[in-house]
């Protein structure tokens, strides 16, 4: 299958997701929320993995270290979350939820599911489940 540009699956799912990370901040900035959708990505992936270090959450949103450190400092500082020196390699930070960044989890939750309705309006269930499959084995095929 040859590359076009406008058919790329890539570009598609970029596309995809950026649409909805910019329909979650425009949710947020409606209710005058001090949050954005890199803060839910964050909240939602410690929120799974209950503690992390910040390479794996660097690499799951596809930032740089320089610009996941700045949003992790804010985040921080906000008291949604705690950095601690992992014991077996200084180098790492383990990243997890503070109490009252699952409370933010849980407010800001009811939004992201908008947006996930919104996206998923007149699509029948069964062509989601079949699209998730197929960018499983996508991601699948990549990471061997």
């Amino acid at each position: 299958m040859p590359y076009q540009h406008e058919a790329s699956l890539g570009r598609l799912t970029q596309l995809a997701s950026k649409s909805m990370g910019h329909r979650l901040d425009e949710l947020f900035a409606e209710r005058e929320l001090p949050y954005t959708s890199d803060n839910w990505t964050v909240l939602s992936f410690l929120q799974r993995f209950t503690s992390a270090n910040q390479r794996d959450i660097a690499y799951f949103m596809g930032k740089d270290k320089v610009t996941l450190k700045r949003l992790l400092d804010k985040m921080e500082k906000e008291g949604l979350l705690t950095r601690t020196p992992w014991s077996e390699d200084r180098r790492y930070n383990i990243v997890a939820l503070t109490s009252r960044g699952e409370s933010v989890y849980n407010n800001l939750a009811p939004f992201a599911e908008q947006v996930l309705k919104e996206a998923t309006e007149g699509i029948h269930q069964e062509t989601i489940e079949s699209c998730q499959a197929t960018l499983k084995e996508i991601i699948s095929n990549l990471t061997r």
